[in-house]
C-alpha cells in the first residue's frame, strides 16, 4: 500500500478562485491547478490512476503538473487540460480543449502516455532528445 498526502490551498490572493494541491506517491508528485469547484473530484482521481500506471511503466517520472482552465470563446471546445511531466531530467507538455474537462483529459492523457513511451524508448536506446531547450547561448 503506497503512502498518499495532499494539501488543498489556494494558489495566491491573485487568483483565488483557482485552487492547487499536490498529492504525492512513492516518488511522483502530483500537482493540480484548477478553478475551485469546477473539476469534478472522480476526473481527478482517474488522472491520479492512469499517471500512476505510468509511473509503474517507468519510475523516472518524477513530477506531472495538471492545468485545468476554461477559454470564453473557442471553436473546438471550451474547456482545456494541459499536463507537463518530468521524465529523465526533461520536461514533457501536452495540452488539449474539449467540450467537458473529463474529455480533455482524455485526450490528453493519451497523447501525454504515447509520448512517454517514445521518450522511455529513446533513453533505452541512448538517443538524444528531439528537441533541446537550453537557457545557455553559443
Amino acid at each position: 500500500m503506497t503512502a498518499v498526502s495532499s494539501t488543498l490551498t489556494p494558489i495566491n490572493t491573485v487568483y483565488p478562485d483557482y485552487l492547487y494541491f499536490a498529492v504525492y506517491m512513492n516518488r511522483l508528485r502530483i500537482e493540480f491547478h484548477n478553478p475551485a469547484g469546477s473539476v469534478n473530484e472522480w476526473v481527478i482521481h482517474d488522472i491520479e490512476q492512469k499517471l500512476m500506471e505510468f509511473h509503474r511503466r517507468d519510475n523516472e517520472i518524477s513530477g506531472v503538473q495538471v492545468f485545468f482552465r476554461t477559454r470564453p470563446v473557442a471553436f473546438d471546445g471550451d474547456y482545456i487540460c494541459a499536463m507537463e511531466a518530468t521524465i529523465f531530467g526533461s520536461s514533457i507538455m501536452v495540452e488539449r480543449n474539449a467540450e467537458s474537462y473529463q474529455a480533455a483529459a482524455g485526450l490528453v492523457l493519451e497523447e501525454l502516455g504515447m509520448k512517454i513511451d517514445e521518450q522511455v524508448q529513446r533513453q533505452k536506446r541512448n538517443e538524444p532528445p528531439d528537441e533541446i531547450y537550453s537557457s545557455v547561448r553559443v
